[in-house]
């Protein structure tokens, strides 16, 4: 026999050893599940977003997949939407006149 093959003696008495081991191993009792909160889904439009600036923010289409990227708010001369939607009626007059004219690109970045 080797040195480890017997087993220490007990500093306290057996029950009360017995006591301690099924208190902390023991069957423990089961933690409560985490449940995602559900999912929302809004039945109306959301037209009640607005801009930092107050003034209300378009929203894209997007219940179609197919529509997905198409203009919502229909200011973009394309169909597909260039980001016009946050442009100020004045920005947005200004932007439009010089697409049509042809001096600026859809970003609003000037055509040499």
């Amino acid at each position: 026999m080797g040195k480890g093959s017997r087993p220490r003696p007990l500093s306290v008495p057996l029950a009360e050893f017995d006591n301690s081991y099924d208190s902390i191993f023991g069957k423990k009792e089961p933690k409560a599940r985490w449940v995602p909160p559900p999912v929302v889904i809004a039945e109306e439009p959301r037209s009640n977003i607005t801009f930092s600036s107050g003034q209300p923010m378009q929203v894209r289409v997007q219940e179609d997949k197919d529509k997905i990227g198409s203009c919502g708010c229909g200011r973009s001369p394309t169909g597909k939407c260039c980001g016009w939607h946050g442009l100020s009626e004045e920005e947005f007059a200004q932007r439009k006149e010089l697409y049509e004219t042809g001096k600026a690109d859809l970003a609003g970045k000037e055509i040499k």
